[in-house]
């Protein structure tokens, strides 16, 4: 009789449970890391040789937008160190639109131009500029600004929350539905003591309306027992 060699489908299951975390637990720790050296390398002149190298680049590509990269990766860090099972590129995905559609909105024109060197440094950068431009040159700078880089920002939402949307606007409707709660006017407030008055009378009465047994036993008196 032949003994199989093969490990079972439980021995492989267990075998590689323990490691089905650990990718996605180190890729959210090295995502906190990177955005606490992208903050600190963007808010103190003295962080080293890669803060200021990354400083320049940032300053240069995303400008101003450089300082929204440290909240999404924070964001990316948290949901891959709390998730069970992340939807890492559904959510990448929709990062990176909402991030994209945010450069389109503080990238700014001078003379016309979204490339000129000092709107770039001081706006949404060089990718700013291009998300800018595209959106101006497709539907004009109202409604780029208005419509087209909103709705960016909204399929971004989309396929970072995963929930269908038809929900969330079934949700918000039955909230603006809700009665809003009746509350008292302060001056028909009956006073505090009047209130315990009130309370007084109705046990009372309830004693009262007691049946004549329960009577009986409130007001039975325990008889002294006799000493010899």
């Amino acid at each position: 009789m032949k003994s199989s060699t093969k490990p079972s489908r439980a021995g492989r299951a267990s075998g590689n449970a323990p490691s089905s975390h650990r990718g996605k637990d180190i890729a959210g720790i090295i995502a906190i890391a990177l955005a606490c050296v992208v903050f600190f390398s963007l808010a103190s002149s003295d962080s080293g040789l890669f803060g200021q190298l990354s400083k320049v680049v940032f300053s240069a590509v995303v400008g101003v937008g450089s300082w929204v990269i440290p909240i999404l990766l924070v964001i990316l860090g948290v949901v891959l160190l709390s998730q069970k099972r992340p939807q890492v590129k559904h959510l990448s995905w929709g990062l990176g639109l909402i991030y994209l559609a945010i450069l389109g909105v503080l990238a700014q024109s001078i003379r016309g131009s979204f490339f000129d060197p000092e709107a770039v440094s001081r706006s949404g950068g060089y990718v700013g500029a291009v998300i800018a431009w595209t959106f101006t040159k497709l539907m004009g700078p109202i409604a780029g600004k208005v419509i087209g880089m909103p709705a960016l920002a909204l399929v971004g939402g989309v396929l970072t929350i995963d929930v269908p949307a038809k929900h969330l606007f079934d949700a918000f409707r039955s909230r603006l539905r809700r009665e809003p709660r009746t509350v008292e006017p302060r001056a028909q407030r009956k006073p505090l003591a009047e209130r315990i008055a009130e309370m007084a009378q109705v046990t009372a009465e309830e004693e009262d309306e007691a049946p004549p047994v329960t009577q009986a036993l409130q007001t039975k008196r325990v008889k002294p027992v006799p000493t010899f």
